[in-house]
């Protein structure tokens, strides 16, 4: 607090300002009366605001109302109290409190997994958003380059990825426009973690369908159903990168994902099925 005005016309903005700065670091002052970032101009009046800034709105409303109840002398040690609040507060602790505020790590910023791994591909940009478990339509390098926390490490860590994608796509590692699946496994290559919804999405689309000519008809009153799985299971699983659990754990662990409705000595039979190590024993990691 920088002011020295002690009347009360200059006291309550300073208070107010403080006391949301400090519970809701990073929500920016235009959050807090103008349209949603991603709407700077204001051309959608129905633009979702998110609900960190709802919040923060709602206690400046609050302190604004309460504080314009108090004589001078109130305010004034209302905001003695607020400074030294502040003073005491830990610097780091307050960057890190604003960094997981930032609109880029808040929860309306996730990705909806089930609409992107429907796409035919994905580009570069898009790849690193959904990759990082974020919407490309909000996570952009648009909205990140026009934000004010240019030191963040989540852009940086951005920036890095979309400098890693492109180059790939240069080098014809991947194609020009990489399939999902074909993103997700180079991503796997070089070591970044996949999140575990965009994972199962891919494997849901990519669950094999029932075949033509009446092999798999599940109208049948001789409907297979346990080969039937076993024919996915064995689809997704032998697909599997990384893992250090044997083909039988790999297979169980996905049936009783899928269809938790199975007994074990179903499951246990297609995991025998499906096993292609006859050898037995663990994965060595490499």
């Amino acid at each position: 607090m920088t002011d020295n005005s002690t009347t009360a016309e200059a006291l309550i903005p300073q208070i107010v300002e403080n006391q949301v700065d400090y519970k809701y670091p990073g929500v920016g002052p235009d959050e807090l009366t103008g349209p949603p970032y991603y709407d700077r101009k204001g051309e959608d009046p129905e633009a979702p605001i998110d609900k960190i800034v709802l919040d923060a709105r709602s206690l400046r409303t609050k302190l604004e109302w309460n504080l314009k109840h108090q004589t001078t002398t109130e305010l004034k040690e209302e905001a003695d109290k607020v400074r030294r609040r502040v003073s005491r507060g830990s610097s780091s602790a307050y960057e890190k409190r604003s960094e997981e505020q930032q609109f880029f790590n808040r929860p309306e910023a996730g990705a909806d997994f089930s609409h992107w791994a429907c796409m035919a591909y994905w580009s570069a940009e898009e790849a690193v958003a959904l990759i990082l478990g974020k919407g490309p339509k909000r996570v952009n390098l648009i909205n990140l380059d026009e934000y004010s926390t240019q030191a963040s490490p989540f852009i940086q860590r951005f920036k890095n990825l979309k400098e890693l994608t492109d180059r790939a796509i240069d080098a014809e590692v991947v194609p020009k426009q990489p399939t999902p699946r074909q993103w997700v496994e180079w991503a796997k290559k070089n070591n970044f973690e996949i999140p575990n919804e965009l994972e199962e999405e891919l494997e849901q689309l990519e669950l094999p369908s029932a075949p033509t000519g009446g092999l798999f008809d599940e109208e049948s009153e001789t409907y297979p159903s346990e080969l039937h799985i076993a024919v996915k299971a064995w689809s997704v699983t032998s697909r599997q990168t990384g893992s250090t659990d044997t083909p039988k754990e790999q297979v169980r662990l996905w049936v009783t994902q899928w269809f938790p409705k199975l007994s074990s000595a179903a499951v246990e039979r297609i995991a025998v099925v499906c096993n292609w190590e006859k050898k037995g024993g663990r994965k060595q990691e490499e």
